[in-house]
C-alpha cells in the first residue's frame, strides 16, 4: 500500500484500531540463524500516521510488530487498491491540458 492511500484510508476512518491487516514481517529463521520474511495476520492497536506505521499484534502468536504502510498486503481481507475503489477513493493524478 502506498503512503498517500494509507493516509487517505486513515483520514476517512476506514483503517482504525482493531482493523485486521495482512502484512509482511521478519521472523527468526529455523535454528535461530538469520531472518525469514512471512505474511501474517495482525490486529492494529495504534496508528502513527506521521511515521506511516501501525503498531499491531499478531493474531497467531500475539507478538507485537511495527508495520509500515508498504508492508501491508490486505486490509480486512481486501487488497488496498480494491478497498479504495469500493469507497470511491481515486488515485490523485495531474491533469494535462491539451491545446486546441
Amino acid at each position: 500500500m502506498d503512503q498517500t492511500l494509507g493516509q487517505e484510508l486513515i483520514k476517512r476512518n476506514i483503517i482504525k484500531q482493531d482493523t485486521e491487516v495482512s502484512a509482511w514481517y521478519s521472523s527468526t529463521a529455523f535454528g535461530g540463524i538469520g531472518t525469514v520474511d512471512h505474511v501474517g495476520n495482525f490486529t492494529i492497536s495504534s496508528i502513527d500516521a506521521n511515521q506511516n506505521t501501525f503498531h499491531a499484534r499478531s493474531n497467531v502468536d500475539g507478538e507485537w510488530q511495527d508495520i509500515t504502510f508498504d508492508k501491508v498486503v490486505s486490509i480486512d481481507g481486501m487488497e488496498p487498491s480494491k478497498l479504495a475503489e469500493a469507497y470511491g477513493i481515486k488515485k490523485k493524478t495531474k491533469k494535462v491540458k491539451t491545446k486546441k
